[in-house]
């Protein structure tokens, strides 16, 4: 691990930037704005992490009852997840993952 660490190159701030507008250090409220009341939330060693998970559109057109919690669905994919990690109300990490179709 090391020796990656020791080749990285710094990359400037404008490449950790959401479409959304998200980027490190935002506050908690504005991700809440963005994507809504997270599924699950957990506290530990001083991090608090918020947890959303959408359905894709391939889901829905299946059957057309799952429940949508109010929220769109993902377009062109199965669904998608979304963790973001706060520490004193700013964003320290966040990980997507998608669900290719």
């Amino acid at each position: 691990m090391n020796g990656f660490i020791k080749k990285a190159k710094y990359l400037d701030k404008k490449f950790f930037v959401t479409k959304k507008g998200l980027e490190i250090g935002s506050k908690k409220e504005k991700a809440l704005k963005i994507y809504g009341l997270p599924d699950k939330t957990s506290k530990k060693n001083g991090y608090e992490k918020l947890e959303w998970h959408f359905v894709g559109q391939e889901m829905y057109l299946d059957d057309g009852k799952k429940d949508k919690k109010g929220r769109p669905h993902a377009e062109g994919v199965w669904g998608y997840e979304v963790e973001m990690f706060f520490k004193t109300n700013k964003l320290e990490a966040m990980i997507i993952c998608n669900d290719p179709p």
